[in-house]
Formats: structure tokens, C-alpha cells, sequence
């Protein structure tokens, strides 16, 4: 869900008023905290094990990940994961 969706449906109505100055200062919490958990996602360490299937796991929570930090990071300026092998 969008920042805008999200301000029409519930977050103007979590103070009364819900005017540009509720929407502005809710919208950069919502950036800081978007910035923090996509980092969070961008900083996770995953294992490799010594095998081909171990490399493979690996390979599909990176995936994984990249999805989730993808979705989270609509509005939000950050630097990617490291690129994916032949990249």
C-alpha cells in the first residue's frame, strides 16, 4: 500500500484535522521508517553452505529479499543490494 492510499483510507483520520501539515509530517514518518526497514532488509546476511544446494538457498533469499525491499522502498531513496551474479 502507497503512502497516499494508505493517508486516504485510514491516516487522516488519526488526527483530527488531517490537513497538509498532519499529512506532510506523517508522510516523512513514514519515509524515515520505510528508509530503516529497507535497510534493515538491505543489511540481512545469508548464509551459503558448502554445497550446490546451499548456494542455491541462498540465491533464492536473495531473491527473496530483493522483492521485499522493492515493495517496501516505493518512495524511498536507498541503495540497492549487491547485484545479482552476472550483473
Amino acid at each position: 500500500m502507497s503512502f497516499d492510499e494508505w493517508w486516504q483510507a485510514h491516516g487522516q483520520y488519526c488526527r483530527a484535522g488531517g490537513g497538509e501539515y498532519e499529512k506532510t509530517f506523517a508522510f516523512r514518518a513514514w519515509e524515515a521508517a520505510t528508509s530503516r526497514c529497507t535497510a534493515i532488509v538491505e543489511q540481512q546476511q545469508v548464509p551459503v553452505g558448502n554445497s550446490a544446494a546451499g548456494e542455491m538457498a541462498a540465491g533464492w533469499t536473495m531473491d527473496a529479499l530483493r522483492e521485499v525491499r522493492d515493495a517496501m522502498r516505493s518512495n524511498v531513496k536507498v541503495t540497492g543490494l549487491a547485484p545479482e551474479k552476472g550483473d
